[in-house]
C-alpha cells in the first residue's frame, strides 16, 4: 500500500546546515521565487516594469523626494523625475559623477525640502520644483557656506534638526574646521542656520570613518566601521548652548563605507534599523544588534558553498553587499559581481526566510509614490541596454530588466527512515505549469516531469509517476512564470533493509 508524505511548506534558503539537515521544507537552492499570501505557498516572483523611458546613460543613485518626485543621478547630473516617469526639463543640478550621494527630507510649515550631500561641495537643496545651492547663517552671520557632508538625516525628536555626519577638513558651516568624525546639527526646524559649537566629534583618531546615518524611534544612529553612536536627546550647558547626548555601542562587526552607487548600508524599517555588514544583515532598536542572516552563515565567512547554490551565488558574499532597501516588511540587499548588482538577497520579515532575485541594477530604493500608495522597490538598470528605472510588481510575470529563472530545491530528506526506500507517484497542487526534478543521495538533479496545474486563481492538482529508489531525496520545482505550488505529496511504496539495497 502506498503511503503519502506531504510537503506543505516551502521555506527560505538555508546554508548553515548539511544538505541532509535542511529537510524537505527548506531550500538548499532557490532563485526568483517568493511566497504567496499564506506564506506557505511557493510561487514564481512578481516581475518588474519600466518606470522611465531609456536615458542616454544609466542612473546610479535614487531618492524619493515626495509622492510625485524621484531624484535620480546619471553621469554628473541629478535630475527630478515626475510621477509619469519623465525627467522634468530644466530641473537638474550638477553633482560629482563618482561620489556617493546622501539625502535627507526636512519639512517646515511652509515647505518640504530634500538636502543633498556629495562629500566635496556644500549641501544642495531641492524644494519639489527647483534645485539650489543655498547659503546658511552661523552665529548671526548670514550668507556663509553650508556644510559639506557625507551622510544626512533629519532628527524630528531633537527639534527637527538636519544632521550632517562625516565632513572634510574645512567642511563645517562657514568653512569651519571639521573632520570625518564630526557630526553637525542645525538649529531646530532650520537646516540653513547653525550654532558654531553645535557639533560632536565621535572617537576622532580611531582610524575609522563614518559609514552611515539614520533616524529611527526618536534617535539618531551614526555608524562608524565597528561602532554605532546613538543620539537620544538634547540638553543645554550653562550658556544655553545645546549638548547632544549620545551613547556608544560596539557593533561586533564591521560596516564598510558604501560605494559611489547602490545607496546606503543602513536603512530604517517599521520596527528597527537594518544594516548590512561584512558578515551579514543585522537589526537594532538601539540595543545589541541581532543577526538576521544566521541561515546564510557561509556568506559571512567566505566558506566554499556546497550543493546547487554554488551555481546561483558563486563567489558572492556579504562583503560584496552594496545598498540596502526596505519596503512592505521585506529587506533587500544587493550583491555586486563584476561591478554590477546581479543578485538581490531578499529577507521576508513575516516568513523569516531568505530568497534570491536575479538582477542587473545600480541602485534601489523603497518609494511610496502616488500611483501605488502601498509602496514598491524602484531600481535603476545596469548595462548598455538596460538604462531605465524599473519597479518590482506582482502585476506582471516577467522582469523587464533581466531574464528570470524561477526555481526552488528542497534539502535532502529521508522520511525519518535510514533504510533505502522507493518512492513512486507524485501529486502536486497549484497553478500554472511546473517542472519537478528529483535528486537522490546527494547526486545532481535528474530529468524533469511537467505538471499542468490550475489556471490562476483556480488551484488544481495532478498526479504523475515519479519513481526513485534511494536513502535520501530532494525535489526541485521550476518553470516559466507565472506558477504557484500549494503542496506536494510523495508516495512511499516500500522500504528496503540493508540486504536488499541497490548496488552502486
Amino acid at each position: 500500500m502506498l503511503k503519502p508524505n506531504a510537503f506543505q511548506n516551502f521555506g527560505g534558503l538555508v546554508l548553515n546546515q548539511p544538505l541532509d539537515g535542511v529537510g524537505g521544507e527548506q531550500a538548499i537552492d532557490l532563485l526568483d521565487v517568493d511566497w504567496g499570501g499564506s506564506l506557505g505557498t511557493l510561487r514564481s516572483r512578481g516581475g518588474a516594469s519600466a518606470f522611465t523611458g531609456a536615458a542616454a546613460t544609466n542612473y546610479n543613485v535614487l531618492f524619493p523626494h515626495s509622492l510625485i518626485r524621484l531624484l535620480a543621478r546619471r553621469a554628473a547630473t541629478l535630475y527630478a523625475i515626475n510621477e509619469a516617469g519623465n525627467e522634468i526639463a530644466g530641473k537638474s543640478i550638477v553633482v560629482p559623477e563618482n561620489k556617493h550621494l546622501a539625502f535627507a527630507k526636512l519639512g517646515t510649515p511652509s515647505a518640504s525640502y530634500t538636502y543633498i550631500a556629495d562629500q566635496e561641495n556644500t549641501l544642495k537643496r531641492y524644494d519639489g520644483t527647483d534645485f539650489t545651492s543655498p547659503t546658511c547663517t552661523v552665529a548671526g552671520a548670514k550668507g556663509v557656506a553650508m556644510p559639506k557632508g557625507k551622510y544626512l538625516c533629519v532628527w524630528p525628536d531633537g527639534g527637527n534638526r538636519l544632521v550632517i555626519a562625516g565632513t572634510t577638513g574645512a567642511g563645517g558651516p562657514a568653512g569651519a574646521i571639521s573632520s570625518g568624525s564630526h557630526v553637525w546639527f542645525s538649529m531646530p526646524g532650520n537646516a540653513e542656520e547653525y550654532e558654531g559649537t553645535a557639533y560632536v566629534q565621535l572617537t576622532p583618531g580611531d582610524g575609522e570613518e563614518i559609514t552611515g546615518c539614520v533616524c529611527w524611534g526618536g534617535m539618531v544612529f551614526v555608524f562608524k566601521e565597528t561602532k554605532c553612536f546613538i543620539f537620544f536627546g538634547v540638553s543645554a550647558d550653562q550658556e544655553g548652548k545645546p549638548i547632544f547626548n549620545f551613547r556608544t555601542m560596539d557593533l561586533g562587526t564591521r560596516i564598510t563605507a558604501p560605494a559611489s552607487f547602490a545607496g546606503e548600508k543602513a536603512v530604517v524599517g517599521n520596527d528597527s534599523v537594518y544594516f548590512v555588514a561584512d558578515d551579514g544583515v543585522y537589526a537594532t532598536t538601539g540595543g545589541e544588534p541581532s543577526l538576521l542572516s544566521t541561515d546564510l552563515e557561509p556568506l559571512a565567512k567566505s566558506q566554499p558553498l556546497v550543493g546547487p547554490v554554488l551555481i546561483t551565488l558563486g563567489e558572492r558574499r556579504w562583503v560584496d553587499a552594496e545598498g540596502i532597501a526596505y519596503m512592505n516588511e521585506c529587506i533587500y540587499v544587493g550583491l555586486v559581481s563584476g561591478g554590477v548588482v546581479d543578485r538581490v538577497m531578499k529577507y521576508d520579515l513575516r516568513k523569516q526566510g531568505w530568497t534570491i532575485l536575479s538582477a542587473s541594477l545600480n541602485a534601489m530604493v523603497g518609494w511610496v509614490e502616488q500611483t501605488n500608495t502601498r509602496g514598491r522597490v524602484f531600481f535603476s538598470g545596469s548595462g548598455a541596454g538596460n538604462k531605465k528605472i524599473f519597479f518590482y510588481t506582482t502585476a506582471v510575470d516577467t522582469d523587464a530588466s533581466v531574464t528570470m529563472d524561477p526555481r526552488w530545491q528542497s534539502g535532502f530528506y529521508d522520511l525519518e527512515d535510514a533504510d533505502e526506500k522507493t518512492l513512486t507517484n507524485m501529486k502536486v497542487w497549484g497553478t500554472g505549469e511546473v517542472t519537478v526534478k528529483v535528486a537522490e543521495d546527494y547526486k545532481e538533479i535528474g530529468t524533469g516531469t511537467k505538471f499542468k496545474l490550475g489556471t490562476s486563481p483556480k488551484i488544481a492538482q495532478r498526479q504523475l509517476k515519479k519513481s526513485q529508489t534511494a536513502t535520501l531525496f530532494s525535489h526541485q520545482i521550476s518553470g516559466t512564470a507565472p506558477w504557484s505550488v500549494q503542496r506536494i505529496d510523495r508516495y512511499l511504496r516500500e522500504t528496503r533493509v540493508p540486504a536488499t539495497k541497490k548496488k552502486g
